[in-house]
């Protein structure tokens, strides 16, 4: 019997209603209608999903039916660490709907592997017992020995003659007590010798170990001091040629300005800005650090990476793209930094999300201000 296989899972981004362009992983690819997950290879923004929620307080399935919702599917996985650190990296907002029920029913599987006892160790897959070794297996084949052997006695008649030279089993009680005796009386020093032996092996082992170990660190200490030095030799090297040559290496101006993507692009952000989106380690926070630096604050509230009217939620409002040729010099920029994770799909949601949630802050602030203003 296999352990139970994994379920696949996804990280997907819900669309209208209370949940609107949140997330949530670990969302069950059955449920979601017409969805073939061995196509699916990166989001595209304009393609959604019903899913059907079969989650309930009860966990029953509603006489109405499961209620169904609209969304992006953002990543598939077997794994739900993998869909949360995918969550983390888009920072988008997290939804409270989730999963729970089902996500605990899974991790209770998997926690519930089959178990097999010391008697099934010991079988093998013909049902036949595996043969175990032991210090004493000589006296047990020889034991074996002479239970198969019938010892024969030559019955002789009272007068001598008769029967005389014919072979007649002999009938003994079966006394298993006295067969280890007659073992042991052969030699019974053998075992102390035996154990004498394996402890002498073991300490010399645990000497030589020791020896080893304590060479070893002999010889990490002498590396050690050896890269030391090495270093302390390049440093003085490199000083003294900047005194031979006269080489200074000036400050560089944090106000200069570094143009980005490729020459002629015609987009440039200072040295600091360019310095903070460079020291990122991932392609979705160096992209939003420069479109932080290249785009005004009130230009990012009203404007999405695309623009034009949603093709999904009718009810949004048509909103401002963002300008084509610099957004187009900083995924340049972000790819060749990243060339090998870099996702255009994955990299425009970040940067809408991140849009999302200045809206957020900014509404929350007005209402705030509007508040305070009524008190």
């Amino acid at each position: 019997m296999s352990a139970p296989k994994i379920p696949l899972l996804a990280l997907v981004q819900w669309i209208g209603g209370e949940y609107d362009l949140t997330y949530t992983a670990g969302v069950p690819v059955d449920w979601i209608f017409d969805f073939d997950p061995s196509t699916f290879e990166s989001v595209d923004e304009d393609v959604s999903y019903v899913i059907e929620w079969r989650e309930s307080s009860k966990n029953k399935k509603p006489k109405k039916g499961w209620k169904c919702f609209d969304a992006r599917v953002v990543m598939v996985s077997r794994s739900l660490n993998s869909l949360e650190r995918e969550l983390a990296i888009l920072e988008g907002i997290i939804s409270p709907l989730r999963p729970e029920r089902t996500l605990e029913t899974i991790r209770n599987n998997l926690k519930n592997p089959v178990k097999r006892t010391l008697g099934d160790a010991l079988i093998d897959s013909d049902g036949v017992q595996s043969e175990i070794p032991d210090s004493s297996g000589k006296k047990k084949k020889k034991k074996k020995k002479n239970e198969k052997t019938k010892d024969t006695v030559i019955e002789e008649n009272e007068n001598g003659a008769g029967n005389a030279g014919l072979e007649v089993p002999r009938v003994e009680e079966e006394n298993p007590d006295l067969e280890v005796p007659r073992i042991e009386e052969e030699n019974p020093d053998l075992e102390v010798a035996v154990v004498e032996e394996e402890i002498v092996g073991v300490n010399q082992d645990q000497i030589l170990n020791q020896q080893i170990h304590r060479d070893n660190q002999a010889i990490k200490r002498t590396l050690d001091l050896l890269v030391a030095e090495v270093r302390n030799i390049k440093a003085s090297q490199t000083e003294i040629l900047q005194r031979q040559v006269g080489i200074q290496n000036p400050p560089q101006d944090p106000n200069a300005q570094v143009e980005i993507g490729h020459a002629g692009s015609n987009v440039f952000v200072s040295r600091n800005q360019w310095d903070t989106a460079n020291s990122r380690d991932t392609f979705h926070s160096m992209g939003k650090s420069l479109v932080k630096s290249l785009f005004p604050e009130e230009v990012l509230l009203r404007s999405n990476f695309q623009g034009g009217a949603s093709k999904i939620n009718k009810n949004a409002p048509q909103r401002l793209g963002l300008n084509r040729n610099i957004m187009a010099a900083i995924k340049e920029a972000v790819k060749q930094k990243f060339p090998a994770d870099f996702k255009q799909t994955l990299f425009g949601m970040s940067i809408n999300n991140m849009m999302t949630e200045m809206r957020r802050k900014a509404q929350i602030a007005v209402e705030i201000e509007d508040q305070q203003e009524a008190n």
